[in-house]
This record gives structure tokens, sequence and C-alpha cells, in this order.
């Protein structure tokens, strides 16, 4: 019983450390020396906070709230500006309820509680939009985002 907090924080300083060329050869870099790695932020910041309690019937609450931060990323590692473009930053949180009694927990749970769009990549309508010269008239341009708010309930039974 009683109250966890937790904080965490990472750097990442992740870049190219030579030129990259295709591997069909070229003498062209398809990615150069420094490039920022795509997908890894510079930052991340992570908080959590548990509190517990037992009632005097011998049940268990457990409440939760943790957060997750990350900067900016990148898209691509190549040099091309139709698909290394830049995402933003974003942050989740996500909170639960549980309760438990001997073998049997049920635990009410939100994620992403403030439905954020976090971008996690990017296919650009400059690389995938329509292309009516080529005969594609579709758009295939597209964000990947994090899991969208989500609320359930976890029923566990402890064998």
């Amino acid at each position: 019983a009683g109250a966890q907090f937790s904080l965490g924080y990472t750097y990442t300083d992740a870049k190219l450390t030579q030129d990259v060329f295709a591997p069909t050869g070229g003498a062209t870099p398809v990615a150069l020396d420094g490039a920022r790695l795509p997908g890894a932020p510079k930052h991340a910041v992570t908080i959590a906070l548990n509190h517990s309690h037992t009632l005097a019937n011998g049940v268990l609450l457990t409440g939760r709230v943790n957060g997750y931060y990350q900067s900016g990323t990148r898209n691509a590692v190549t040099t091309s500006p139709r698909i290394n473009v830049g995402l933003p930053p974003f942050q989740i949180w996500n909170a639960s309820a549980t309760a438990t009694f001997d073998r049997v927990s049920a635990t009410l749970f939100v994620k992403n509680i403030f439905n954020a769009d976090g971008v996690t990549g990017r296919f650009t309508e400059a690389y995938m939009g329509t292309a009516p010269a080529v005969g594609y008239y579709g758009n295939g341009a597209k964000d990947l985002i994090t899991l969208p708010r989500t609320i359930g309930l976890a029923l566990d039974y402890a064998f």
C-alpha cells in the first residue's frame, strides 16, 4: 500500500557516422554522414504515479497514471525531401484503476486519454500522392499514428 512515483529521461543522439550508398551501387549517397536516424527522438520523458490502498474487506485498490513525451523525429534517413520530413513531438497519457481480491482482479483502463495523434511515420503526398502522368489518380499519403483513445476492462484470474 502507498504511493510510488517514477520519472525517466532519455537523450539519444542517433546519427549516421558515414555516408550510405544504395546496395545496387552508384556514386551519389542516399543518406549523408550526420543524418539523424528515423524514428529516434533526441528527448523522451516518462512519468508514472501509482497509489495502492487496501480496504477493510481485503480488496486492494490500485490507481495508476502514466505519461510519455517524445521530441520531434525524422521520417527517414534518405536525402530525398519527398520522404525525409520532420515529425512533430507528441505526448501520450494513460490511466487505470484495479481492484484485486484474492486471485481475481478487475482493471478499468484508458489509454491515450487525450486521443493524441502521435505521428510515428509518414507517407507524404509528394511521395504517395496523385500522379496522373503515370496513370495514378489515387492518393496513398497517410500518417502512421499511435493507438487512439482506448477504453477497456480487463479481468484476471491467477491460477
